[in-house]
């Protein structure tokens, strides 16, 4: 067997170590490195996170509808017309007495069929024609299950509407459960008085609105 000087050998060994050295660097470097390259793609195609939009309150309805009045049964409350629990026989009233500190006068009646009741409007305004948001004291009273009229006031109030300029005046609507509209002498000085005359017996709902004030009456039909 041919034997080699031992130089040689060392020699060989060293060489035959650094390529083993320089294998498993590459490997490891090859190995490092992938997951980075992943994780910098993944970085890369992550979408930017997207912005809540902002939030926004609901728009206030230029009319907002008030409670109803309160009665034998106690108070009811309530938006739009009324429900088959706000009706009643008994004598109903809203507002305050204690007055706004300016004049204030009923600018307009106006009246409407509105399907299963029957609606009849008081606008309410200070006496230069702008708007107010008090509400005078409102009240019906002499009806009953056999009473075929409501008796209706406001407090401290006059009237501009042509139509009740003056104690008698009278409006015949033409339905066949609301018949007629009447001014009537009040109790005293400051009550503005009407008498809404119906062909039978019928529950109503005393309410108001905001946006112009306005005290409402609405009398069941179904």
């Amino acid at each position: 067997m041919r034997k080699y000087p031992k130089h040689k050998i060392l020699s060989l060994s060293l060489s035959v170590l650094s390529v083993l050295i320089l294998c498993a660097g590459m490997v490891y470097l090859q190995g490092c490195g992938k997951p980075r390259q992943e994780e910098e793609a993944t970085e890369m195609e992550m979408p930017p996170a997207e912005e809540q939009p902002p939030a926004t309150t609901p728009a206030t309805p230029g009319e907002s509808t008030g409670g109803g009045g309160t009665n034998g049964g106690g108070g009811t409350s309530g938006e739009g017309k009324g429900g088959e629990s706000h009706y009643s026989f008994n004598p109903q009233s809203i507002g305050s007495s204690s007055g706004p500190g300016y004049p204030l006068v009923i600018q307009d009646v106006r009246w409407a069929d509105q399907g299963d009741y029957y609606r009849v409007v008081f606008e309410i305004k200070k006496s230069d024609g702008t708007d107010t948001t008090y509400l005078p004291f409102s009240q019906t009273s002499g009806t009953s299950s056999s009473s075929r009229k409501i008796q209706f006031l406001i407090m401290g109030v006059g009237v501009n509407d042509p139509q009740f300029l003056n104690i008698g005046d009278q409006v015949s609507l033409g339905d066949p459960v609301v018949s007629s509209i009447k001014r009537v002498e009040g109790g005293g000085s400051l009550e503005t008085s009407f008498v809404i005359n119906l062909t039978t017996p019928r529950k109503h709902y005393l309410h108001y609105s905001t946006g112009p004030m306005r005290v409402i009456l609405d009398i069941q039909k179904t």
